[in-house]
């Protein structure tokens, strides 16, 4: 038992992601299902043609009408990334956010080895359904859970050298974050933050602003931007195309306390106690990651369309957690070094076995989407 946990240990990057590329392969996705993935996908059409002034057409889902013209309602940074693969048929946009998610293990991997946490635990991470399934569509999700948790690392790396690299590519990473939904910026103030707020004592003044300057200047391109797409579609820097929808802060406060109880049974349940080992655990970051998570669960708990994801069923462990995928990964950073305390020698079959278990559930989760989407037309 020894040496088949060592193999799959030592093996786990190259495993995982070889089980996963297969696994998308044999059950690649058809189509998409929501009008969100609808108007990401229209959107990066429009990109490649600088066309994103739209003339307007009726029942045309996700574009609303702005003075003569109509505009998408929903963020650019998603489409920035189906851009790459828009002149190709539709089928192959699906690549990119798998392939995103691919980068994520990656970087969850390298996570694992500076926090000194068996790498036996990336599988899980691998392996988790919501990210099986989100990254088989065209949501934003996937592409803001891998930004976050690139941005977490260069943050460890930035703090512990001081480069200028590692301060510009935070700078445009953290821009693109915003861009691919702007709520995201929540996240990313309280990361950089609470990074900044840990680490002051050790540095002087001098060195604290240049670190704010390197990651300054590495967002400032991201900025400027930002400020003049929704200019120019919006006709406000600071408007975004739910201001059209009517969905731009709209915030039910009544919504909370049973949304935040749903919430917090989706990640306990997922993995059995996910979120309740994030306070128990020994972690130099841990406050940070806390603050994070329950700052998310608080915020998304205010919107009422998050409902619609609850009926009663087992999909719903899946689907209610997608509003959570960003702060996802941290939460299981902090899971897995509480597990690495807590397991010894003697549970490694068990873990094995576990492992096994998850990579056939993975697989006829797949199954059954693929199926599904086989007999869904898209109907905006």
């Amino acid at each position: 038992m020894q040496k088949i946990f060592s193999f799959f240990n030592q093996y786990s990057l190259l495993i995982s992601i070889s089980f996963l590329v297969i696994l998308f392969l044999a059950f690649f996705p058809q189509t998409f299902t929501t009008v969100d993935e609808y108007g990401y996908l229209a959107n990066s059409r429009n990109l490649i043609h600088s066309n994103l002034r739209q003339e307007c057409h009726p029942y045309e889902p996700a574009f609303y009408p702005v003075k003569d013209y109509c505009v998408p309602k929903y963020n650019i940074g998603t489409s920035l990334f189906l851009a790459t693969t828009a002149a190709f048929p539709q089928r192959i946009s699906f690549i990119i956010p798998f392939l995103t998610f691919l980068t994520g293990i990656i970087y969850f991997s390298k996570l694992l080895k500076f926090f000194k946490i068996q790498q036996i635990y990336l599988y899980f991470f691998a392996f988790f359904p919501t990210f099986i399934y989100f990254s088989r569509t065209l949501l934003s999700e996937t592409f803001s859970a891998v930004l976050v948790l690139i941005i977490f690392y260069y943050l460890l790396k930035f703090f512990n050298k001081q480069k200028l690299f590692y301060g510009i590519l935070i700078g445009l990473l953290g821009g693109l974050l915003v861009l691919v939904k702007y709520s995201n910026a929540i996240l990313l103030i309280i990361l950089l933050g609470g990074f900044f707020f840990q680490n002051v004592k050790k540095f002087s003044i001098k060195q604290n602003m240049q670190l704010i300057y390197k990651v300054l200047l590495g967002a400032l391109p991201i900025i400027i931007f930002f400020f003049w797409i929704n200019n120019y579609l919006y006709g406000n820097p600071l408007r975004s195309g739910y201001f059209y929808s009517h969905e731009q802060s709209l915030f039910v406060i009544s919504n909370v306390p049973l949304m935040t109880i749903r919430y917090f049974l989706i990640l306990n349940l997922l993995y059995p106690g996910m979120l309740i080992s994030n306070f128990l655990t020994k972690f130099k970051y841990r406050n940070l990651i806390l603050a994070t998570i329950i700052t998310f669960i608080l915020f998304f708990s205010t919107f009422p369309g998050n409902n619609g994801a609850f009926q009663g069923r087992i999909l719903d462990l899946i689907l209610g957690a997608r509003f959570l995928i960003p702060v996802i990964p941290l939460s299981l950073l902090l899971y897995f070094q509480w597990l690495n305390r807590l397991i010894k020698e003697r549970f490694q079959g068990i873990i094995l076995l576990t492992i096994l278990i998850m990579a056939l559930v993975i697989t006829l989760e797949s199954l059954l989407h693929q199926n599904f989407l086989l007999h869904y037309q898209f109907a905006g």
